[in-house]
């Protein structure tokens, strides 16, 4: 269910992010708000399913939360061509860089507190703690992200003078 409802939620995100754009104009409410709005709906989904009596309502929850999470794909993108315009690349390679760390480290984690969890030290809820948690954290860096006003990077940052257009000799 996660799965699908992540892949929908990309789909979903993909459109309303085009769609608040024309309706409003505003870059910023079609790409970090958006995101933001998806994040916190997701947290809260998550935070719900640490209550659920049984694991299919869970699952059936944090399938919602998914599906709203889901939208921060197509932000993502959206945001880093607004901000980074012709080094889009690079910035892309930044964040990839980040999600790899991250990606190395929760499941670490994860693994802790599942230890913990069934040693009988802990509850299980503590998983779906974090990830809302992550979720409020990632809410709140969209909403601080100004995704409608492009970097502007020093000359000697992309290797270009100031008005050149080409790339410089190898």
């Amino acid at each position: 269910i996660p799965l699908g409802t992540a892949i929908f939620g990309v789909f979903t995100g993909g459109f309303l992010i085009d769609a608040i754009l024309r309706r409003t104009g505003n870059r910023w409410l079609s790409r970090s708000g958006l995101a933001a709005a998806g994040h916190l709906i997701c947290a809260g989904c998550t935070l719900g399913a640490a209550w659920m009596p049984t694991p299919t309502l869970a699952v059936l929850l944090i399938g919602i939360g998914i599906f709203f999470f889901g939208f921060g794909s197509p932000c993502t993108w959206a945001a880093t061509m607004d901000i980074a315009g012709r080094h889009t690349s690079a910035f892309v390679a930044v964040m990839n860089t980040v999600g790899v760390v991250a990606g190395i480290y929760c499941p670490k984690l994860v693994g802790r507190i599942f230890d913990r969890a069934m040693a009988g030290e802990i509850s299980w809820d503590r998983i779906f703690y974090l990830f809302a948690g992550m979720n409020l954290a990632g809410a709140f860096c969209w909403l601080t992200l100004r995704s409608s006003r492009p970097a502007r990077l020093p000359a000697w940052a992309s290797g270009l003078d100031e008005d050149s257009e080409e790339h410089p000799p190898d």
